[in-house]
């Protein structure tokens, strides 16, 4: 028997979160369900919540690619991973002086925050002793917030990069634990949350999301309970972590 689709007044429920009133599993579930004709109304809810809390301010973040392509990695939702097809440039690492450069690119464009990115399983010593020559060029000659991400962290690597001046570090959880295995092989999700904490501990704002993979985006028909475990988890990872 079909279940029967509750249609929610998406308007009423942005209110109801203002209010300071938790949605429900249910609402959450529906709106991962939504049809196509009621997409707009939703956007519009969600932007009453986001003009609530920001108005029309917008925060830019501009990104070097730092070092592209050739990463062992199977994540299988990534174009830079070792089984990906994708047509991307790869290139290994690029001098201090070009990502010195982007961050005055950065003030150009008059973004607040630069991000340095680079693929990979984990940076060598040596490539973060290079990430942290760049940084603290920058530091000393800009006001400008720096976010990280390079993969994996040792304690001593994410001390290094706190101690240098890197603001954030970006690490995305992904998926939920147990649908993890179904996205990579070459590491667990324990191995992120490991890195979430070493960054935690060094001081350094944990900057990290999921990517909803979900059986429903590709299967029509299918529950969305494999996002529902992602947000919920994420949820409680939000807490742990601090994130």
């Amino acid at each position: 028997m079909d279940k029967i689709q509750i249609k929610y007044n998406w308007k009423a429920l942005a209110n109801q979160v203002l209010e300071g009133i938790d949605i429900t599993k249910e609402q959450v579930l529906a709106m991962l369900r939504i049809s196509d004709d009621e997409v707009l109304e939703l956007l519009d809810a969600a932007y009453r919540i986001r003009h609530h809390f920001y108005g029309k301010k917008v925060k830019l973040n501009m990104i070097i690619n730092t070092k592209s392509g050739l990463c062992p990695e199977d994540c299988g939702y990534c174009s830079q991973s070792i089984v990906s097809e994708a047509p991307i440039d790869k290139y290994a690492w690029v001098t201090k002086e070009k990502i010195v450069e982007g961050a005055h690119e950065v003030i150009r464009r008059k973004a607040g925050t630069y991000c340095i990115v680079a693929s990979g399983r984990r940076p060598t010593d040596k490539e973060v002793e290079h990430v942290i020559g760049a940084v603290k060029e920058i530091r000393d000659t800009t006001d400008l917030k720096i976010c990280a991400c390079l993969g994996f962290l040792k304690e001593e690597q994410a001390a290094r990069l706190g101690e240098a001046g890197i603001h954030r570090y970006n690490h995305n959880l992904n998926t939920h634990v147990e649908n993890y295995e179904s996205i990579c092989s070459t590491h667990t999700y324990d191995d992120r949350i490991d890195t979430v904490e070493q960054v935690k501990a060094a001081g350094i704002s944990p900057c990290s999301g999921a990517i909803f993979v979900g059986d429903y985006l590709t299967t029509v028909g299918q529950e969305p309970t494999s996002d529902w475990n992602m947000i919920e988890d994420l949820g409680f990872e939000i807490e742990e972590c601090a994130l």
